[in-house]
């Protein structure tokens, strides 16, 4: 799965920020992906949903849900209090937001929010608001067909 996953990344200018547990976390950041970056996400979500759904010979399908969200988010290098392990990651309400909508995504589904549609010129007529763990205000969503 990691494997198929970078590649898509990879191939829809995406960056591997992080592998946590069977989770990978992705960025585009728009000065490294470019404008259109909300696209290349959505792009790279749908390679990623569509090569999962395809079950190998004589293996499982890998179930997956994806979300996708754009907004501000802060990509640094930090270390350890010790200065010996230096990582790079990303911060902030935008990250968590994209995390909470991962985890209500059902197997094979991605869940975009109403930034992402702005963002990637969709306007979908089915959004509705959901509440997420830890984010003050409803978050309008949509999951692509």
């Amino acid at each position: 799965m990691r494997d198929l996953v970078v590649a898509a990344l990879w191939q829809h200018d995406g960056f591997v920020l992080e592998f946590q547990g069977d989770s990978v976390i992705g960025i585009w950041p728009p000065g490294f992906s470019g404008p259109d970056h909300a696209q290349k996400a959505v792009a790279a979500a749908r390679t990623v949903a569509a090569a999962l759904s395809r079950q190998p010979q004589g293996k499982d399908p890998v179930q997956a849900g994806m979300g996708l969200h754009t907004g501000q988010a802060f990509v640094c290098t930090f270390s350890a209090a010790s200065g010996k392990l230096q990582e790079v990651g990303a911060f902030g309400q935008a990250m968590n937001i994209a995390a909470r909508l991962s985890a209500l995504a059902e197997p094979g589904q991605i869940l975009v929010t109403q930034a992402i549609c702005d963002a990637a010129g969709r306007q979908p007529d089915d959004m509705r608001d959901v509440t997420l763990k830890g984010i003050d205000a409803p978050v309008r969503i949509t999951a692509l067909a």
